[in-house]
């Protein structure tokens, strides 16, 4: 919270050279390089918000009557189409662009950064007001964008960059679970056996929200005849989940992880029930199995608030972290630890742990947060797909479907390999990687 104080007290600082230079003398202590990560955390949140209120009717009936490229594009669609929804879905992915854009630039400039003293460096721990009129005027420019045939086109590119940040997703969803057992089981060996109260608790609520995923997906979403895709789909990952909660607590794997446990595999098994219900809701209306238009509806609503929760939640985590989950995804990893970390003094100070290099890498960094824009888009928009020649013609897509699938399937195989490897490879000390570390 403390990081997120002096963050947002940064922000407010217009032309700063560093992203913590202004901070309060009441603001706790913070490192520059988690500050600065959480503000742009803040920028992908005022995004997202923006995106909300572009759904909102009030606005697109607003944007409908004055905005003169939304009229044209209510009038030349077809007599189905729901006008408001069109221009909303218009509107997201306008805003999303000028984000991913703004995400893009900024991946661009860092490329190479490999030290915060540098004219780069600073450009990219400062001048926050700059780089919010900069975002504004990238909104602003969007809409201006000739409407031809951007829609599709983005769309596909939505479709490859939220698939992608669904990976991404994954690995720092495991590299989190394996952090929070490690943590919590570090203070039960302590001592202080009510730890493992607080992990047995939180293993049951995550495996009973999994369990009861999976029966909303049979109820809602099969029938007694047929449905056979939609059964598999469900009972095959149901099948998944009890097999990685077995793998997990075999004896072999507790010689070589000792530390490896249930809760673990309820958090991935959580997961995997999401996924397979928001998959199953983004199945096309032709295609839709045992569910009423009500109960697709609201499952697609359920889907979007969970999956947007579940991503902010990760990237908060990985930006407060001294070297997020996600740096050891990049090619430079954080190294620029400085040994004023450790000088921290009453009151406020601004902790400077970049003085020796970058703590983490900036382009890589700015990648991630390009393609949570375009996750963004997608969820927001229920992955929808403009078919046929008009782009005003939204409809569901079985790609959102397979999207998910795989997905899942590929992050019960990254839990697995956590979990094998050691045995894999014994002379190897996978400990500090599992732990996030």
């Amino acid at each position: 919270m403390g990081s997120i104080v002096c963050s947002l007290a940064s922000f407010a600082c217009c032309c700063c050279p560093t992203a913590v230079s202004c901070c309060c003398a009441c603001c706790p202590s913070c490192r520059s390089s988690t500050s600065t990560r959480i503000v742009y955390a803040i920028f992908l949140l005022l995004g997202t918000i923006v995106s909300c209120v572009m759904l909102s009717e009030g606005i697109q009936q607003a944007m409908v009557e004055k905005v003169p490229f939304f009229n044209e594009a209510c009038t030349s669609a077809s007599l189905e189409t729901n006008c408001d929804l069109l221009v909303g879905y218009l509107a997201v992915y306008r805003i999303c662009f000028g984000m991913a854009a703004f995400f893009f630039l900024f991946m661009i400039l860092n490329i190479g950064v490999s030290s915060s003293k540098g004219c780069r460096g600073g450009l990219n721990n400062g001048f926050w007001g700059l780089k919010f009129l900069l975002l504004v005027a990238l909104w602003v420019a969007a809409f201006f964008i000739p409407r031809g045939t951007f829609g599709e086109v983005w769309m596909y590119i939505g479709f490859i960059g939220a698939f992608v940040f669904i990976l991404i997703q994954l690995i720092l969803l495991i590299d989190f679970a394996h952090t929070w057992n490690e943590i919590w089981v570090s203070n039960a060996e302590d001592g202080n056996k009510c730890w493992y109260i607080g992990l047995s608790f939180f293993m049951f609520v995550f495996y009973a929200l999994a369990l009861t995923g999976f029966i909303l997906s049979y109820v809602f979403f099969t029938e007694s005849s047929g449905c056979h895709e939609n059964k598999f789909f469900i009972s095959f990952n149901f099948i998944m989940c009890f097999i990685i909660s077995i793998i997990s607590i075999l004896p072999r794997i507790q010689e070589v992880q000792p530390r490896s446990g249930l809760l673990q595999s309820s958090i991935i098994s959580l997961y995997a029930s999401y996924l397979t219900l928001s998959a199953l809701a983004n199945k096309p209306q032709n295609e839709a199995c045992g569910s009423s238009l009500g109960t697709i509806e609201n499952s697609e609503t359920l889907a979007l608030v969970v999956g947007l929760a579940i991503m902010f939640i990760l990237v908060i985590y990985s930006s407060i972290r001294t070297v997020g989950s996600a740096d050891k995804l990049s090619p430079a990893g954080g190294t620029g630890m400085s040994a004023k970390d450790d000088d921290e003094e009453k009151g406020q100070q601004v902790i400077s742990d970049e003085e020796d290099g970058v703590a983490y890498s900036y382009s890589y960094f700015h990648f991630i947060f390009f393609l949570a824009s375009l996750y963004i888009m997608m969820m927001l928009t229920n992955w929808y797909s403009p078919q046929g020649s008009k782009l005003e013609n939204f409809q569901r897509t079985g790609g959102s479907v397979w999207v998910k699938m795989v997905s899942c399937w590929l992050g019960f195989a990254l839990y697995l390999w956590t979990l094998l490897v050691p045995l894999c490879c014994p002379n190897r000390d996978f400990s500090a990687s599992l732990a996030g570390r």
